[in-house]
C-alpha cells in the first residue's frame, strides 16, 4: 500500500469531489490512458519513462485536498499536482500547453533555461519521467474551467527535458516495451482499480450478510501466469492440483455484479464455475485477470482466477472481520494480510543514488551514474522523507492500489506476488 503522510491538506473539501458510486471510474482510466499515450510519444530526452499507474491513495487525496494548498503542494511532499479541464478532452488541452511551453522555452538562450521547474507547470507535469503513479478526482470547486485535479508521485521535482528531439533511454535494468521503460509485467491501472472496487463490494457484502471471514483480494503473480496459460493453451493439465476457481466477464464493471441467485456457469473441461459468484466467495484472497483473445469466441473479454480455494466454500456467520486466519487482521470488515517490520539482510538492500535526474542527453555523458526514478512498484511511502530503500523482498511482494490498513511490511512465502 502506498501510505501518504500529508494530513495538513485533508480538509472538508471532500464535499467538493464528484463521487463515483461503484468505485470503478472508467472516465478516469480513459484519461490516464490518454496521458500515457502522450508519455510514450514524448520526443524529448528522458530516462526510464514508465506508464503512469492509477493509485487509490492518490485518488482519495485528490478528492479531499484543499484547493488552496495546491500552489505549495510540491514544497511539502514528494508529490505534484496538475489540473485539467475535464476527462474527455483535458489530455489534449494539456498537450497544447506543452507545445506552447516548449516554443517559449526553446527560444531562450541555452544558458538561461532552467533545468527544473519549482512551480506548477501545465502541460509538463504528466510527462515527468520521475512520476509513476497518479490519482485523479472530479471537483466542483476548481477555477478557470477546470473540473479535474490529479496528484502524481513519487517525486516533488519536475525536471525540464532538453529542447532537441531525442529517443528516450531505458537504464538500470529497464526494458523498452510498447513505448515505455519496463522492468516487469505487472497489473495495469484498470485491473488495480477493479481489485480495489471488488474489495469494497466484498466489504459491503460481508457487512450486509454478517460474514466473519471475508478476505481482501490481492493480486497474485502465480495466478497471473496460470491465467495466461489457461487463456493461451486451454490445457487440461492445468487442472492438476488446482488451487483456484475461475470467472469471466465482458468488462471490469460487469465483474462487480453480484447475483447470489444466478445459475449462469462456464466450464473448463468438466469443472463448472458460477460467473456471478466466484469473485465474491469469502475465503478467496488472491486474484489475477487477463484479457481473452477474441479467437476463443467466448462472449467474454476477461478471465480471472481466484484462489486459494478450489471448491465452493462458504463463509462463517458473525461479526465481519472477527474470524480471520493467522497473519490476517480485521480491516473495516475484511480480513487483510498482516505485515511485519522485520528488515531484510543488509546485503539485500540496494543503495539509492543521490545524483540529480538527467533530462539532457549531453548531461548523461558527464553526470556519472543516472539516478533511477522510483517506480510505481517500489514506493511504499510518499512523505517529505528521502526515497525509501527497496529491499529485495519487494520482488516477491509489492502493493499497488493501496488501502487504509498498512502497519508495515509483509511476511509472505517466496515467489508469491501480492498487490492490493
Amino acid at each position: 500500500m502506498l501510505f501518504i503522510v500529508i494530513s495538513i491538506f485533508l480538509v472538508e473539501s471532500i464535499n467538493s469531489a464528484v463521487p463515483n458510486f461503484n468505485g470503478f471510474d472508467r472516465e478516469q482510466l480513459n484519461f490516464i490512458n490518454a496521458l500515457n499515450i502522450q508519455r510514450a510519444a514524448f520526443d524529448h530526452y528522458t530516462v526510464n519513462m514508465q506508464k503512469l499507474i492509477w493509485n487509490k491513495d492518490l485518488q482519495g487525496l485528490a478528492e479531499s485536498i484543499d484547493k488552496n494548498s495546491l500552489s505549495t503542494f510540491h514544497n511539502q511532499t514528494n508529490l505534484r499536482y496538475m489540473a485539467a479541464t475535464n476527462y474527455e478532452n483535458g489530455a489534449q488541452k494539456l498537450d497544447d500547453k506543452r507545445i506552447i511551453f516548449y516554443n517559449d522555452y526553446c527560444r531562450e538562450e541555452e544558458e538561461n533555461r532552467q533545468p527544473e521547474s519549482k512551480d506548477y507547470t501545465p502541460g509538463l507535469e504528466h510527462l515527468n519521467p520521475l512520476q509513476t503513479i497518479i490519482g485523479c478526482a472530479k471537483r466542483t470547486d476548481l477555477l478557470q474551467d477546470h473540473t479535474v485535479v490529479c496528484l502524481l508521485g513519487p517525486s516533488g521535482t519536475l525536471p525540464i527535458a532538453s529542447c532537441p528531439q531525442s529517443i528516450a533511454t531505458c537504464a538500470n535494468g529497464f526494458e523498452y516495451k510498447n513505448g515505455f521503460c519496463s522492468n516487469s509485467d505487472l497489473p495495469d491501472s484498470d485491473q488495480l482499480m477493479y481489485i480495489s472496487a471488488l474489495n469494497e463490494k466484498r466489504r459491503q457484502i460481508a457487512v450486509k450478510d454478517d460474514i466473519a471471514n471475508m478476505y481482501e483480494f490481492v493480486w497474485n503473480r502465480n495466478l497471473h501466469d496460470i491465467a495466461l496459460n489457461v487463456e493461451q493453451h486451454f490445457d487440461s493439465r492445468i487442472l492438476q492440483k488446482r488451487k483456484w476457481r475461475m470467472t469471466e466477464f465482458v468488462d471490469f464493471e460487469k465483474g462487480l455484479d453480484y447475483d447470489p441467485n444466478s445459475k449462469e456457469e462456464i466450464y473448463f473441461y468438466n469443472v463448472a464455475f458460477e460467473i456471478h459468484k466466484e469473485q465474491f466467495r469469502p475465503l478467496q484472497r488472491e486474484i489475477a485477470c487477463v484479457a481473452i483473445d477474441k479467437k476463443w469466441n467466448t462472449g467474454y473479454n476477461y478471465l480471472c482466477l481466484l484462489g486459494p480455494e478450489a471448491e465452493k466454500v462458504e463463509g462463517t456467520k458473525g461479526q465481519p472481520g472477527s474470524q480471520c486466519d493467522f497473519n490476517y487482521v480485521e480491516n473495516n470488515g475484511l480480513c487483510s494480510i498482516v505485515r511485519t517490520s522485520a528488515p531484510p539482510p543488509e546485503s539485500q538492500v540496494p543503495k539509492p543514488s543521490t545524483e540529480s535526474p538527467v533530462c539532457n542527453p549531453t548531461d548523461a555523458v558527464t553526470s556519472g551514474t543516472i539516478q533511477p526514478p522510483l517506480t510505481r512498484y517500489t514506493t511504499e511511502e510518499l512523505t517529505p522523507e528521502p526515497p525509501p530503500q527497496v529491499p529485495k523482498e519487494l520482488e516477491d511482494y509489492e502493493e499497488l492500489d493501496g488501502d487504509e490498513y498498512d502497519p508495515d511490511f509483509p511476511t509472505v512465502p517466496p515467489r508469491k506476488y501480492y498487490f492490493y
